[in-house]
């Protein structure tokens, strides 16, 4: 239990209010020597008191293997019960991982003839329990904190640990065995305080880890590392190239997501019957590759100057590009399209990024080639193929070419928004040039590059107003390579032609 140590014997260092490092950094009093603090008072105020009855109090065992003293050390700098630690000497353990020794939670591994160790690894063990302790890489599968100030604070904590010991035991010869209170409790108090302070200065990672492993490589330092060879260089360079790419496609994906699960009208949301569903599985997706991103981003700045990191960038490289995090991207997209298009849409306000992201990718598709007509009666009489000169065919209105410059085009049937409107339907066609006209021409067109309304509409479950039309939306001009043949129509009757050679 945090802050609770085990009880002494009469005349043995004692201490009351064991000193905690709060949130403020601050050090509690302590008292020594096993006094009572009535008799304590009375000695500061300058008056004697006799205590009686004093009864003694039997130490708890200690079963952790860490030495008595440098476990009330311990103790007694971080405020931690240490009774949990389990010391396991001659360990095979660490020469699995090339270490010394390691600590995982309040379990500590040496390897034989590695003890000195000891002092360094108990610290480790109250980092943990602090929650401070999160993986920074990998080694053989297990998470590995690799964080050079919390193993600097180790180096120094373990060691002001056995200088305190050096003293007391000193001073026990010095003066038989038995510590005056005018000399060892300031003594210790300034140690204690210097100590402390040293962590609040040092300690600034704060985490939920508790089971990562911190390691005493076999080269003395957090791990072994090398500068990167000339093609670890060039393949670095790729890799980040790859990340910034990876990244790039997250955040367009994640915005849009976001888009959606946001309601952009409190009072009257548009998505209603999608933001009333259980969104958290796709909430919790992009929570875990926030996470994923900050630590990768991380670990790449670090690669260039080790092959340890380097290492660990291209393999959290590949685990995301075929393995759970790219899936994990791809599922949470899935899921919430899926709620999306679970009803249909008939409201430009429901238009999300999510459709945009869409449309973007089926524009890029390359599709069959297709033959569309479009009829045109303005200006069109008898003679109209004689001075006949084919034409780029211009799309009308301010350019919007997107998934709901699209949707308001076939919902008002009078925005052009930068598209030329076309038919496969040759009756229609032929029926809008002659509307209202004596005279009207029928264009032929085939193409490559084109917009099918209907099903469009229909893979994003939005309402098509005017399905009967076919209509095919041409993004941009038509290019008047594209124009297959002309027919002039007077009313229902077939008039001339003009087709390509």
């Amino acid at each position: 239990m945090q802050g609770k140590l085990p009880t002494r014997e009469v005349g043995e260092e004692k201490v009351v209010n064991p000193p905690t490092m709060g949130r403020h950094g601050q050090v509690q009093q302590l008292r020594t020597k096993g006094m009572p603090v009535a008799q304590q008072e009375a000695e500061m105020s300058g008056r004697e008191t006799p205590v009686q009855g004093q009864e003694e109090v039997k130490k708890a065992e200690n079963k952790t293997g860490l030495p008595d003293r440098l476990k009330d050390g311990i103790e007694t700098m971080s405020g931690f019960d240490l009774s949990g630690v389990r010391v396991n000497y001659n360990s095979p353990k660490p020469a699995k991982l090339n270490a010394h020794a390691y600590t995982q939670g309040q379990e500590i591994e040496v390897a034989p003839g590695q003890k000195r160790h000891v002092p360094h690894e108990a610290w480790h063990v109250v980092q943990q329990m602090e929650g401070r302790v999160k993986p920074t890489m990998e080694v053989n599968g297990y998470g590995v904190n690799g964080d050079r100030r919390l193993e600097q604070e180790a180096d120094v904590m373990g060691q002001r640990v056995l200088q305190m010991r050096s003293r007391a035991i000193v001073q026990q010869h010095s003066e038989e065995g038995v510590l005056s209170e005018g000399n060892a409790h300031p003594t210790r108090s300034n140690d204690l305080t210097a100590a402390q302070t040293q962590v609040q200065d040092m300690a600034s990672i704060s985490s939920s880890g508790k089971h990562v492993m911190q390691l005493t490589m076999k080269t003395g330092t957090i791990m072994q590392r090398k500068a990167l060879t000339h093609s670890q260089q060039q393949q670095l360079a790729d890799e980040k190239v790859r990340l910034k790419g990876f990244k790039a496609e997250y955040d367009r994906d994640k915005s849009a997501i976001l888009d959606t699960l946001q309601v952009k009208n409190n009072i009257n949301d548009a998505l209603d019957y999608l933001h009333a569903m259980d969104l958290d599985g796709v909430r919790a997706s992009l929570t875990t590759l926030d996470k994923f991103f900050v630590e990768i981003e991380d670990i790449a700045l670090r690669a260039s100057s080790s092959d340890v990191f380097f290492r660990q960038l291209v393999a959290k490289l590949k685990w995301y590009e075929f393995s759970g995090g790219k899936n994990t991207l791809v599922n949470a997209l899935g899921e919430i399209n899926r709620k999306l298009k679970s009803t249909e849409r008939n409201d430009l306000n429901q238009i999300t990024e999510l459709d945009e992201k869409y449309f973007t990718e089926y524009l890029k598709k390359s599709k069959a080639k297709i033959k569309v007509y479009r009829g045109d009666g303005r200006s069109v009489g008898a003679d109209y193929l004689n001075k006949y000169v084919p034409a780029d065919v211009v799309a009308g209105g301010n350019k919007d070419i997107s998934f709901y410059g699209v949707v308001q085009h076939t919902h008002t049937s009078t925005q052009k928004n930068g598209m030329v409107s076309t038919t496969t339907d040759r009756k229609s066609a032929h029926k809008w040039a002659t509307d209202g006209h004596t005279h009207g021409v029928v264009f032929e067109f085939e193409l490559t590059d084109y917009i099918n309304v209907g099903r469009l509409l229909e893979s994003r479950n939005f309402k098509n107003r005017f399905a009967a039309q076919k209509e095919i939306l041409v993004p941009g001009n038509i290019p008047k390579s594209a124009i297959k043949k002309v027919t002039l129509y007077k009313k229902d009757q077939q008039i001339q032609e003009w087709s390509r050679g």
